[in-house]
């Protein structure tokens, strides 16, 4: 009878030990959404609860990811796990895209129906609403003046679509070309091909992350452009904050994979860490570029 090692490399299903670190995550989660709320209320608190989050996030996901790789090269991972986890790649994808696609159908719903409605446009019964409630209101895209002013005090001016964030449009293709350059090396076994493209899809997706964390703040402090000055800056907030968020986890998850990379982890059957950093960053792209043309741009 073989060792319980030769079991797992013949396609026994590996089960984990338990583990508690699924539930120091949904802790961290817990902290970063409360953060994320007082933010606006109370900047303080919320940047310190924030802060308390990200940190617990950060620790487990660091012993959650050695985990794995220790796991892996131990040889405890077979086909059907790689299949798992892949499966698992596909379902996380989805979920951000659909999260990403609610934000995208509300605001093209806010510029197709309701901004024209408010306006007057549409028909005879959104013409008498208009003259009844907001007279004076003009339907435009971007919405730099609400209906209510007094309570909503709309942005200031508008970002240039073509400083900072036509940039970080430039900045994303390169990281996306370089994990696709990583993916080809991998293929192809060249590992020195494939150590430098990660290298500069790390590094330009630092800056990325970077940039996209400045673009954010410069657009609140500068045009006036928040959470709380109307539906294009709801919109324009949640939509950046979503790419922000995406590109930070790809960064983090990149740091670990690059790494493995170095010491040879990686292969043509053993590239599930590779694909996926990869496949993270190709939904970044799509993002950003979704963004730029509907949120900057048109």
């Amino acid at each position: 009878m073989s060792d319980h090692h030769d079991t797992h490399q013949h396609g026994t299903y590996f089960v984990p030990e338990h583990s508690s670190r699924p539930i120091t995550a949904a802790i961290g989660l817990l902290f970063l959404g409360v953060g994320s709320i007082m933010l606006t209320e109370s900047p303080n608190t919320g940047l310190v609860l924030f802060g308390i989050g990200a940190l617990i996030m950060l620790i487990t996901l660091f012993f959650w990811f050695r985990d794995v790789i220790i796991e892996n090269r131990k040889g405890l991972h077979d086909s059907q796990m790689d299949r798992t986890y892949r499966w698992g790649m596909f379902w996380y994808a989805i979920v951000q895209f659909m999260l990403f696609m609610a934000f995208f159908g509300g605001m093209i719903f806010i510029r197709a129906e309701t901004l024209p409605g408010l306006g007057g446009h549409l028909n005879d019964a959104f013409r008498v609403t208009h003259l009844l409630l907001w007279p004076n209101f003009t339907a435009q895209w971007p919405l730099m003046v609400n209906p209510n002013q007094d309570e909503f005090m709309g942005p200031q001016s508008m970002v240039n679509a073509w400083g900072w964030p036509a940039i970080n449009l430039v900045i994303i293709f390169l990281v996306s070309l370089f994990m696709l350059s990583a993916q080809s090396a991998l293929k192809r076994t060249k590992s020195v091909k494939l150590n430098i493209s990660v290298v500069l899809a790390f590094l330009f997706g630092l800056l990325f992350s970077v940039i996209q964390t400045a673009s954010v703040y410069h657009a609140t402090s500068v045009h006036g452009i928040t959470a709380g000055s109307g539906i294009y800056g709801s919109m324009f907030i949640m939509m950046n904050f979503l790419v922000l968020l995406n590109a930070v986890v790809s960064v983090i998850v990149l740091l670990f994979v690059m790494p493995r990379c170095f010491l040879g982890h990686f292969d043509k059957k053993n590239n599930f860490a590779v694909d996926a950093v990869s496949y993270m960053w190709y939904l970044v792209g799509f993002f950003w570029l979704t963004t730029f043309l509907f949120v900057y741009l048109l």
